[in-house]
């Protein structure tokens, strides 16, 4: 059992660090999905953590994932400065 959560745990920090896109800067793209969410915290342990626990939470009140909703606000609102500031 001991070992189940050590693996477990490796698993957790090798995904997180493999999740790191690299996204092409403002010039060669000016409106970027890829720059949105990682300011957002994509591919961040603690973004996992807290979807996974809201997940739990959303599942057990037959609600909806407020972290996943955040999330997706946060990408929404940097797509749409980075619209904003392309024009300029």
């Amino acid at each position: 059992m001991r070992y189940f959560f050590g693996s477990a745990v490796l698993v957790m920090i090798a995904a997180g660090c493999a999740g790191k896109p690299v996204c092409r800067n403002e010039i060669e793209e000016p409106i970027s999905v890829c720059r949105a969410e990682r300011s957002c915290g994509k591919g961040s342990f603690g973004l996992g953590l807290g979807m996974a626990l809201s997940g739990m939470g959303a599942g057990m009140s037959h609600s909806s994932n407020q972290s996943v909703d955040n999330y997706n606000q946060c990408v929404d609102r940097n797509l749409y400065a980075q619209k904003l500031n392309a024009d300029k």
